[in-house]
């Protein structure tokens, strides 16, 4: 009787060999479920809607088809990556600690997708384990980290994201750029202007940025404006053009009478973009004196919507 109470009965025990046998099975179907709608969903002459009913019939499957979905995140079928993290991304928080594995595993491809997937998860686990991506050696993986960062919008990430606007990397910096931008913390403010003396396409971002947070940034973008290299004070009135009030109109005006036709062409863009009555009728004056062909087309094209 001793040994029956200290140990599990044969009828406990056959009953967990049977759940496990159950499970194993269980998991092993989903796995091939997930195989065969991935197939599906990689066949390029399939229609755009079946793909994405596709995609909801695995997030349908749960937690159970994220073992099988992470191998697929570095696929060369785009189509099938594409699907996968749509899916992961679409399960949620339960998909979370596979995903921060698989970021920190040794396959750099999955490790990157992993990392972007994360960033469209909304969980306490994620913000930590993309900050730690951040410091990766792996410039690729310290880009997905940076991007999702700015998905996620967490003020937290700020000064991380600070950090990795000095990144040697031009991917990372302008990862970076962007990340702030979404975030909108004044505190970034001075990073991103100093990206405005970057590469062009560091230095884009950073101007889009510097719109996104709006007011606060006008101070450091007016300095901009008064740096005498052509290219960062046109980055500057991109961003200004972004930032509508009546600040940034006296901002912008005396650049309208520059020697250079193309800080003209862009102060003008940007009082257009700004739109204010004043902006508006400072372009309708110098309409009517300008006579360089770039600065008329940026006068008279149509603006984005």
């Amino acid at each position: 009787m001793g040994r029956v109470i200290r140990g599990k009965s044969p009828i406990i025990l056959l009953i967990s060999c049977l759940f496990g046998l159950f499970t194993i099975a269980v998991a092993d179907e989903v796995s091939k479920r997930v195989e065969a709608l991935l197939k599906e969903a990689g066949n390029a002459w399939i229609p755009e809607e079946k793909r994405v009913e596709i995609q909801k019939q695995i997030v349908g499957l749960g937690e159970k088809a994220v073992p099988s979905l992470i191998p697929h995140l570095g696929a060369m079928n785009i189509l099938e990556v594409n699907v996968s993290m749509g899916a992961l991304a679409g399960i949620g928080s339960p998909a979370a600690p596979y995903l921060i594995a698989a970021m920190r595993g040794d396959d750099p491809e999955v490790a990157y997708r992993a990392a972007l997937t994360l960033g469209d998860i909304h969980d306490a686990r994620v913000v930590p384990a993309l900050l730690e991506g951040l410091k990766s050696s792996d410039w690729h993986l310290r880009t997905a980290c940076a991007k999702s960062l700015g998905t996620q919008k967490n003020v937290e990430a700020t000064i991380p994201l600070i950090a990795a606007t000095a990144d040697p990397e031009d991917a990372v910096r302008r990862a970076a750029a962007i990340a702030l931008g979404h975030i909108g913390d004044p505190a970034a403010v001075d990073a991103l202007a100093a990206l405005l003396y970057d590469t062009y396409v560091v230095r884009y971002s950073a101007a889009i940025a510097l719109a996104s947070i709006g007011r606060p940034a006008l101070p450091a973008l007016e300095k901009s404006l008064q740096s005498g290299n052509p290219e960062v004070v046109i980055a500057a009135l991109q961003a200004i053009g972004g930032i509508p009030c009546e600040e940034s109109v006296h901002a912008v005006i005396p650049l309208l009478a520059s020697g250079d036709w193309a800080v003209r062409g862009a102060a003008a863009l940007a009082l257009r973009r700004i739109g204010t009555p004043e902006a508006n009728d400072t372009v309708a004056k110098i309409e009517r004196r300008e006579k360089h062909p770039f600065v008329l087309f940026e006068i008279y094209k149509p603006l984005p919507k």
